[in-house]
């Protein structure tokens, strides 16, 4: 009979003679092997590259070495091992060597529980590395529990305990496989963020998934669960229990959310975050703990902050073999320095993030990735994007949740059964058709396709999501593309988003497959205006929404009374914008016509 394999995990390192301040944060996850295996994940943060007993801040040149005589095995060397609480049922903790199995192993030794890593990304400017490994678990059959752990000295300086003692840090997770079959939640690395002092509280969702489907829930750690530093003297220094249970200007709440009080001193505050899945009963089944940190900034020339308006989707599938980009797209807050960087957390191995570049008063970085057979898992990949302004102010992070799945064809549009195809001439916009290579269903979120003049502005363009704008039929969908400009045989080009479609085999609670962007020429004669300047697109759904519900309308025989929403203000200017500018009266007694109502720069769609 196959058995769940619940594990907690403690990162418990050897302490040592050297006490620098490095530990930027981590986290853990498994899931059940065959028998009484248990895989396990774990990534971690230091700043300065963490090499041995030093720290080394060379530019990071090590963080591609894969010199085997110098590493294990192309991995790199860090401070202490793993240990383990349940590899000898009523012994006191030990070292883990009849219970780790590393794969591949360090150093040519399979049983060596000597922590080892490999780098995955750093960034020179912030100052940190991060990376992690693999490893196999032998829980024992007597208990079927295991507890590992990993700890050592220090946090950076934090201002949420005594910043004059060092700090130690500690990170764990429970494998417990009694009961049914069951996989740990999975969480992901967080980056500094930075935010403004005295700017009130930041609230934000810690990204969770689970396998199996499990509820989850995450609270703060808890020193009488043995889930803290323990405070002790190594080499005549007091190394105390660093952050548990006391976290100052930080509040964590069941549902994963935290929330930030930015009225404290300036400096870096450590979170500790322990995440469990529950069972029907609403017990713990098994848990990991996440460590991260949160940063207040002195400069308080202004409470706003950048974000991020690329990537939309925050779930896609991607097949093997197969080569999937996505671009990151970042902007500053009005008034405010301009983005200096984009950083990619939790970036799978493989994975290329390319150089930052300019576009349209923005910043953009695109990354690239090609998984492999071995990469395929139904728990989705969670990366997070995260822009910093040059005054080194965040955004909140943008999480993604990628699926690797097994090898189907994308789905794109086909140009040549498209009207118009490329390089035709058209002297009508009126039932345009873009054909793709499968069959499809309409988009949860706005997905555009646009007309683009030989300046680069666009002149039109329409929604597929929306239905009074874009049929769908079989494989093709038809439209009538609005101009904004007289065309006397000019030369544009028809562009076609990311997700005008999304693949018709998986629901809305599945990460979908969204079609390829494409575009090409096309050469419009003779149209005149068919619309005046293009209206504004929708926000994207990863933007923060409106607090309000949409404003409500009452139809009386000679008026419409309107709910106005709280956020207008008295003295802010209001306005009805029609989506279609005229209707055709049909025998039906009513007919829907959409439109936007806006106050100020919040808007609300209605169309009911």
């Amino acid at each position: 009979m196959r058995l769940s394999l619940p594990v907690t995990l403690l990162l418990l390192g050897v302490t040592t003679h050297v006490f620098g301040a490095h530990f930027r944060g981590g986290t853990f996850s498994w899931k059940p092997l065959n028998g009484n295996k248990v895989e396990v994940k774990y990534s971690f943060s230091f700043n300065g590259f963490r090499d041995g007993w030093t720290d080394i801040t060379d530019g990071h040149a090590r963080c591609n070495e894969t010199d085997e005589a110098a590493n294990y095995g192309g991995f790199l060397k860090t401070v202490g091992s793993l240990r383990c609480d349940g590899c000898y049922p009523g012994q006191a903790s030990t070292s883990c060597e009849n219970c780790v199995k590393f794969d591949p192993p360090p150093n040519g030794d399979p049983t060596s529980s000597k922590m080892s890593w490999l780098c995955t990304d750093y960034d020179e400017i912030g100052g940190w590395d991060e990376g992690g490994r693999t490893f196999e678990v032998d829980v024992p059959t007597k208990t079927n529990r295991l507890v590992l752990y990993y700890e050592d000295c220090c946090w950076v300086e934090i201002q949420n305990a005594d910043p004059k003692k060092y700090q130690g840090w500690k990170m764990l997770t429970e494998i417990d496989l009694n009961g049914r079959p069951n996989s740990s939640p999975v969480t992901s690395p967080r980056p500094v963020q930075l935010y403004p002092q005295g700017c009130g509280k930041y609230s934000f969702i810690i990204p969770v998934n689970d396998p199996d489907g499990d509820k989850h829930s995450c609270r703060k750690t808890e020193r009488d669960k043995g889930e803290c530093f323990k405070p002790v003297i190594n080499y005549g220094v007091q190394l105390n229990g660093g952050v548990c249970e006391e976290l100052p200007y930080i509040d964590i709440y069941d549902n994963c959310t935290l929330v930030f009080d930015t009225s404290g001193p300036p400096g870096d505050y450590a979170v500790r975050v322990m995440i469990e899945d529950l069972d029907e009963n609403g017990n713990p089944r098994s848990k990991i703990s996440l460590s991260f940190l949160l940063r207040i900034s002195p400069d308080t020339t202004t409470c706003d902050r950048p974000a991020i308006i690329e990537p939309k989707y925050d779930c896609q599938s991607i097949p093997v073999g197969k080569r999937f980009e996505m671009k990151v797209e970042a902007y500053a807050a009005i008034g405010s320095q301009p983005v200096g960087r984009i950083d990619v957390i939790n970036k799978p191995t493989g994975m290329t993030a390319f150089s930052l570049q300019t576009v349209d008063g923005g910043k953009s970085r695109t990354l690239t990735w090609e998984p492999t057979q071995g990469e395929i898992d139904p728990t989705p990949y969670i990366v997070g994007f995260t822009a910093v302004d040059k005054a080194g102010i965040s955004s909140d992070t943008i999480n993604v949740n990628l699926k690797v799945v097994e090898p189907v064809s994308y789905l794109y549009p086909v140009e040549a059964k498209s009207y118009p195809s490329a390089g035709q001439i058209v002297t009508s916009t009126k039932n345009w058709r873009i054909r793709f290579n499968r069959q499809f269903r309409r988009p949860t979120q706005a997905g555009y396709i646009q007309l683009i003049n030989n300046e680069g502005n666009e002149v039109g363009h329409v929604d597929s999501s929306d239905p009074s704008e874009v049929t769908f039929q079989g494989k093709n969908i038809y439209f009538d593309m609005p101009i904004n400009e007289v065309s006397r045989e000019l030369p544009y080009t028809l562009r076609i988003g990311e997700g005008v479609v999304m693949d018709a085999n998986y629901g809305d609670d599945e990460c979908p497959f969204y079609s390829k962007p494409q575009e090409w020429p096309v050469t419009i004669k003779d149209q005149p205006v068919t619309r005046g300047p293009p209206g504004t697109m929708k926000v994207p759904t990863n933007a923060p929404e409106p607090t309000e519900p949409p404003p409500v309308f009452e139809c009386h025989q000679d008026n419409i009374d309107i709910n106005i929403p709280s956020d207008a203000a008295d003295g802010v200017e209001c306005f009805i914008h029609l989506l279609e500018e005229s209707f055709v009266v049909t025998s039906q007694n009513s007919i829907r016509v959409p439109y936007k109502f806006c106050c100020s720069t919040t808007c609300y769609d209605y169309d009911e």
